[in-house]
């Protein structure tokens, strides 16, 4: 079984993974990691880009 358990970037204490607020330094998403920012940030300005070159000009 999975560890459900990560750091959190802030104040290093362990908290669940998915947690919304960490509960011991209170930032917000405590698990989420730079990469998945990027990553989510690419994936929204692909799928923009091709949305765009598919609508038809005027």
């Amino acid at each position: 079984m999975e560890n459900q358990n990560k750091e959190c970037r802030n104040c290093h204490s362990e908290v669940t993974k998915g947690v919304g607020r960490c509960p011991y330094c209170g930032i917000l998403n405590p698990t989420i990691e730079l990469k998945d920012i990027f990553k989510t940030i690419f994936w929204v300005l692909f799928i923009m880009a091709i949305v765009t070159y598919l609508l038809p000009k005027s």
